[in-house]
């Protein structure tokens, strides 16, 4: 059901997308710095959404774009043309990415999980198509042990999760259904519980603790890699 509903609200949700999520700019650039990336990587960005990361990917990526909403899609292409990127874009769903294992050395994944009916399948498909060593952005938001009930909620949190975005998820259970290795952790205590996690591909996470909530910045990592 969860499925059917986001194909509907992706389909209305595209023109007012790039109004709701763009003041998240700042973060996502962060988070493509933190990637620390080499020119000629092969990069998988599912749910593209509009392409918004485009604008803060390098130029000199080989990018493979993905989305379940033919209508992201397709602002996902023209965003790239606006921009002159050559990407592959193509409609697939997050549990079920239609790639062979270990295909690429990166995976984006903003404001993603907390929206796709299956966070657990999305992450794990994430982690079977990344070459080993192969780096994984998530930029979502997620509680920290102590969030309310649905029905105990504030009602912006009670209509976005209805409408749009599951974002009651709890980001360590999700970790520990993949083979990743958490290096860095940002969180802006400003912007709502904001997480950026780069996680890499190798052996099981042994210490979870280090996703404990802490007053981390979002601060420039000074790693320009001259986009």
């Amino acid at each position: 059901m969860r499925a059917l509903w986001n194909r509907i609200i992706y389909y209305i949700y595209p023109p007012l997308y790039d109004l709701i999520v763009r003041p998240l700019r700042p973060e996502r650039k962060e988070a493509v710095e933190l990637l620390r990336p080499s020119p000629g990587e092969r990069w998988l960005i599912i749910g593209c959404g509009t392409g918004l990361d485009l604008e803060v990917i390098p130029r000199s990526a080989n990018i493979t774009a993905v989305d379940i909403s033919p209508s992201m899609v397709m602002k996902t292409i023209h965003r790239a043309k606006k921009t002159g990127m050559d990407i592959d874009a193509r409609i697939m769903d997050a549990g079920e990415i239609l790639f062979k294992p270990e295909s690429f050395d990166i995976v984006v994944l903003h404001l993603v999980l907390s929206t796709v009916p299956d966070p657990g399948a999305c992450i794990r498909e994430a982690e079977r198509v990344l070459k080993p060593h192969g780096r994984i952005s998530i930029l979502d938001k997620f509680p920290d042990g102590r969030f309310p009930t649905i029905r105990k909620r504030p009602w912006p949190y009670r209509i976005t999760e209805t409408l749009i975005s599951g974002i009651a998820q709890e980001l360590v259970p999700l970790l520990k259904q993949a083979n990743l290795t958490v290096e860095q952790e940002r969180m802006d205590p400003l912007k709502n519980r904001f997480r950026n996690i780069i996680a890499v591909k190798g052996k099981n996470n042994k210490n979870p603790h280090i996703l404990e909530p802490t007053a981390m910045e979002f601060s420039g990592a000074g790693l320009d890699q001259g986009y």
